[in-house]
């Protein structure tokens, strides 16, 4: 029920906090009135998480997974241009499984306290690595050999207020909708409503080529920082580039200095071959 939820929730919660460095976070009223807002997140999603897991076949298979040395997976390893070769490690918040005739199916979780969506341009772009990456990092170092990509998800953890609605739970629930992308295979829409997931669906093959794509950009990336080359070019349609950096204070972007400039984001096309194009063209 949802009163045991809550009580296994908080139960968890004070232990965490009790040893958080001394009890640190009810020192005064202030820690007192933000662990208590905290409390409330974490009750109200651990609820939507056990909801989600009830109306699905996908189960829970870890969570907190790392890759990288000493972790449950290898580190993924990228060469650069230059014949560098580079590991890249990392932790997974959640990795669910589902088995059917077909194999097994994986989809990748990762919790956000804000609202954060993918798409396909963000990947071609490479402002976007990180689902594709933990994806890579898992989906052929599982001991069965039968594995698909299923789903690549961000989740938001918050408690959200849910105002107007005819059906308050059902507003409620569809406010922790994981959105990302989803396999075309039907695993995962076959098994969530889409009261629980929101996203584009693409087939198996070019789920892989997405991984593929991330992996060439991680390539492309660390090439440039072991030269030394950090241009400042955000993309233009990106109000995030600049919005949410930590160094505008330091690169203090402006077009009107040489050197300046904005980078055009490229469209990435599904064409009716499964090629993904850039720049619209099919």
């Amino acid at each position: 029920t949802r009163e045991e939820s809550d009580a296994k929730a908080e139960s968890i919660f004070n232990g965490v906090c009790e040893r958080f460095r001394q009890g640190m976070l009810k020192d005064n009223a202030q820690l007192n009135a933000m662990t208590a807002r905290m409390l409330a997140v974490f009750k109200s999603t651990a609820w939507a998480v056990l909801e989600q897991v009830r109306s699905s076949r996908f189960k829970p298979a870890a969570t907190e997974i790392s890759f990288g040395m000493g972790g449950t997976f290898p580190p993924i390893m990228i060469n650069t241009p230059e014949g560098e070769a580079l590991q890249i490690r990392g932790k997974i918040d959640r990795i669910d499984r589902y088995r059917d005739e077909n194999g097994v199916h994986i989809s990748i979780i990762d919790y956000k306290s804000g609202d954060k969506k993918i798409n396909i341009a963000d990947i071609v772009n490479g402002t976007e690595l990180q689902l594709m990456l933990y994806m890579g990092a898992v989906i052929d170092n599982l001991p069965e050999k039968d594995t698909h990509p299923a789903g690549a998800f961000y989740m938001r953890i918050h408690n959200p207020i849910v105002k107007g609605s005819s059906d308050i739970e059902d507003s409620w629930l569809k406010a922790f909708r994981r959105k990302g992308l989803m396999s075309s295979n039907g695993a995962i829409e076959n098994t969530e409503t889409k009261k629980f997931v929101q996203g584009s669906s693409i087939c198996e093959e070019d789920f892989r080529r997405l991984i593929d794509i991330a992996l060439k950009n991680a390539s492309d990336i660390s090439s440039k920082a072991l030269n030394g080359f950090i241009p400042i070019e955000p993309l233009r349609d990106s109000v995030r580039a600049c919005a949410f950096c930590e160094y505008k204070s330091i690169c203090r972007f402006n077009k009107a200095y040489s050197g300046n400039r904005e980078r055009i984001a490229e469209e990435a096309v599904l064409s009716t071959d499964s090629d993904f194009t850039k720049g619209g063209e099919a």
